[in-house]
């Protein structure tokens, strides 16, 4: 067997082995991308769910107020944290990454042997069989080490999988004892009754809104009841437009439900 038989061989163990550092390079960079994406947004949405309550956002008032915009960010970032944990995110990018080194530094240390080793052979002539059969060692250990290093993963990769299918069955199951716990008892709910004084200008259109429930002012007004509330505190919005307005005027009152019903008052005099 001649050196350029054993170079052969050794470009052809160590292109086996660079393809297998080549995949957990390219298939992690796309999970340290989806990684980050999830840990950046979660991020966010606690900072957000942590200042909303300060504020008067209820984003176009798709909330009744900022408390329950603050609960659904924080909702958010915890399902973003859950899909990370679900489908490995992080997890991978770590394993992959972890494998991708070690593959690594048994290309370099089987680079540096190889180069070492070229030295001690003649570089014309046939190689002796004990320095051929060495260098062949030294190439399976190549193979066969960065294939342990790929056998590995995927075992981990395996258990990781049923860790998680067990921790989303884990958070069904709690998400399942939450939504048991608030489901709205008779003795839970409440009304909030609005009774008017006086009543709108001629002409101006009056809506009282709770939560996603609207009712029209009428006139004469009377009084106006919003049954099956939930005992918290609740934004009674009041929208007038006036004649010749475009844009309705908006007014909001914060009613405490504490019992089986609210009553207030509101002046409509004070919207003409």
């Amino acid at each position: 067997m001649q050196l350029t038989d054993l170079q052969a061989l050794y470009v052809k163990a160590d292109n086996i082995a660079k393809k297998r550092y080549e995949w957990y390079e390219r298939h992690g960079f796309k999970y340290m991308i989806a990684s980050y994406f999830a840990r950046i947004s979660a991020f966010a949405f606690v900072a957000g769910g942590t200042v909303l309550p300060f504020t008067h956002c209820t984003f176009g008032g798709i909330f009744e107020h900022a408390a329950q915009a603050a609960v659904a960010s924080l909702a958010i970032a915890g399902l973003l944290v859950l899909a990370d944990q679900v489908f490995m995110l992080t997890n991978t990018w770590g394993r992959y990454a972890s494998a991708k080194m070690r593959i690594k530094s048994l290309l370099e240390a089987g680079e540096l042997e190889w180069e070492m080793r070229q030295k001690s052979l003649p570089q014309s002539g046939p190689v002796g069989d004990e320095q051929a059969k060495s260098a062949m060692v030294g190439f399976n250990a190549l193979l066969s080490e960065s294939w342990k290093v790929v056998e590995t993963e995927t075992s981990t990769w395996s258990s990781d999988i049923i860790k998680a299918m067990g921790l989303l069955q884990s958070r069904m199951d709690d998400q399942r004892k939450i939504a048991d716990s608030w489901k709205a008892k008779p003795a839970e709910l409440g009304a909030i009754q609005i009774h008017f004084k006086n009543n709108l200008a001629a002409g101006t259109e009056g809506t009282i809104i709770i939560g996603n429930e609207s009712k029209p002012i009428q006139s004469p007004p009377g009084n106006l009841v919003f049954n099956g509330l939930m005992r918290a505190v609740h934004t009674v919005t009041i929208l007038t437009k006036p004649p010749g307005v475009q844009q309705p005027r908006r007014s909001e009152v914060a009613v405490k439900l504490d019992s089986a019903l609210a009553t207030i008052d509101i002046d409509l005099n004070s919207f003409a």
